[in-house]
């Protein structure tokens, strides 16, 4: 039985449906009345499916009687936001796979901040003092509204075929790689001694971006980052301010950074992806990770570098592999340990993050290692490293469209936003995607407790390694110029493999030599 048929009975809606917006205009909310109605929503059906917002759709209208919801899917992310910027819209609320960033600045969403300020049954603080900071650090402009939310928290990073590291090295006779060094190490022992392709990979995607910036961020620690993101740097009195020159552009990006980064990344799929990669689709790499092959090619492969939406659009294929496949924490970039304060050897770094690993605190590390010029503030930059991730979930964005063919229905689009985010919502869409979570603080761990659910070890590996800290990475801010500047041109995953670049140093070459710095200042400016 679906939790959604459990919850209606116990769930007591407030009736306080409202809205209607004239067509075509941009009007103020208020002026909305109607108590009953139906909303439509336009989703975007791609890697985490639709399922989750049927059910939850379902179960809202079982306990809102005179509110029904209507839903029409589409496979063009593109296409709904634009259709959302025109008069003949016919959505009152959009889920996109894509930022709506760009319609925000436009004007063409609605303020739904009255969601984030709710207060959920069950609970004291409103939802925005209670979800992922980074999360609401993305979203909240500088006035403190909120134009857009996120319907899934997004985890990215490397999983590991269990399988067939246990066929390789015997269950429980293992360690996994904490540090890119560690990984490479690896990778070269699977394929030298042991005729694995350790890496599957697909060179007509970018996934590695899932990793790029994770591992950038980590080089330059997340409030450098964050900056960087927002145009800022670093000046000689240790203040963050605004970029007005070109050499201090320069100095915010961090060319020596983002080499370090391309490095490992080079060195990792140029010597270890799959044979055929050059031939593979993404369906195809997902394949050759879970055991299936690629034709006739049956060689096995240990790591995949993809985003959990992986156990909803591969589960059958999961299911039918037998193979146990698993996320892995956050790899950490080795060559950060040499932006610490006391710079770290690999080894060093590796023993810190498994104390990490196992909890112990920066007193605790200090005791027990006997590392005397060990910092807290690099105790926290290693820490803050093996829990970032990098999250799609800022992209995967819903909103209210000001624009609707017919009139608007705000207030009951509000209103279904709301009961989205309840518990009872998100347990249901816990379920439906198989452990993965909202960022709105409801977990995989609750569901078991509070409806006995059980989940897939690949779903418990994500809770896991995503832990209580999760430090969310993205590629771009909501600024205008973390959303124009490319860390990167291209898909890196051909580049890398294909040599279209002697070196990861010329890569960052071409990217610079591909814009204009004086460009990128302006949009800081702004």
């Amino acid at each position: 039985m679906k939790i959604f048929k459990a919850l209606a009975a116990l769930v007591v809606s407030a009736a306080f449906c409202l809205g209607a917006a004239a067509c075509g205009e941009k009007v103020d909310p208020g002026r909305a009345t109607a108590e009953t109605g139906e909303i439509t929503i336009r989703i975007v059906d791609k890697g985490y499916g639709t399922d989750w917002l049927y059910q939850i759709a379902e179960a809202y209208m079982a306990v809102t009687p005179g509110c029904t919801v209507k839903i029409i899917e589409s496979q063009d992310s593109g296409a709904v936001s634009s259709r959302a910027q025109s008069a003949s819209n016919d959505a009152d609320i959009i889920v996109s796979t894509d930022s709506l960033y760009g319609m925000q600045l436009d004007e063409y969403l609605y303020d739904i901040s009255d969601v984030y300020d709710s207060v959920q049954d069950g609970y004291e603080k409103p939802l925005k003092d209670r979800m992922n900071q980074s999360f609401r650090d993305y979203f909240e402009t500088a006035d403190g509204k909120f134009y857009q939310m996120s319907w899934v928290e997004s985890y990215s990073g490397y999983m590991y075929n269990k399988t067939v590291l246990d066929e390789v090295y015997g269950a429980g006779k293992y360690d996994l790689p904490k540090t890119t060094d560690e990984l490479i190490a690896m990778c070269k022992d699977l394929k030298e001694n042991h005729g694995i392709d350790p890496i599957a990979l697909s060179q007509s995607m970018s996934y590695y971006d899932l990793i790029k910036y994770t591992w950038f961020a980590q080089y330059l620690g997340m409030e450098k980052y964050n900056n960087m993101l927002r145009g800022y740097y670093l000046n000689d009195a240790g203040e963050y301010v605004p970029c007005e020159t070109v050499e201090q552009f320069k100095k915010m990006i961090s060319a020596e950074g983002r080499t370090k980064v391309y490095e490992a990344i080079f060195e990792l799929l140029r010597n270890y992806s799959h044979s055929e990669s050059d031939k593979m689709n993404f369906t195809d790499s997902q394949n050759a990770f879970l055991g299936l092959g690629y034709g006739t090619n049956m060689t096995k492969c240990a790591f995949y570098l993809i985003g959990d939406w992986f156990l909803t659009e591969m589960a059958s294929a999961i299911q039918s592999s037998g193979a146990d496949v698993r996320y892995m924490k956050t790899v950490v970039l080795s060559d950060m340990a040499s932006t610490l304060e006391d710079p770290l050897e690999d080894t060093e770094l590796s023993t810190l993050i498994g104390f990490i690993d196992e909890g112990k605190t920066y007193e605790e590390v200090k005791a027990e290692s006997g590392w005397s010029g060990l910092s807290e503030n690099d105790y926290d930059r290693v820490y803050e490293s093996r829990y970032a991730n990098y999250s799609s979930g800022m992209d995967h964005v819903l909103a209210v469209p000001r624009l609707r063919a017919g009139g608007g229905q705000y207030n009951l689009a509000m209103k279904f936003l709301k009961y989205m985010v309840s518990d009872e919502a998100q347990a249901i869409y816990v379920q439906a995607q198989d452990g993965l979570t909202m960022p709105y603080g409801y977990t995989l761990e609750r569901a078991e407790e509070d409806y006995g659910l059980t989940f897939s070890e690949t779903a418990k590996s994500i809770s896991e390694a995503k832990g209580e800290s999760s430090v969310l990475i993205t590629k771009g801010g909501n600024s205008l110029f973390a959303r124009s500047f490319p860390l990167y041109v291209g898909y890196i995953e051909k580049d890398a493999v294909s040599g279209t670049f002697a070196s990861a140093a010329d890569a960052i070459a071409s990217v610079d030599n591909s814009y204009n710095p004086e460009n990128s200042l302006a949009l800081i400016a702004k």
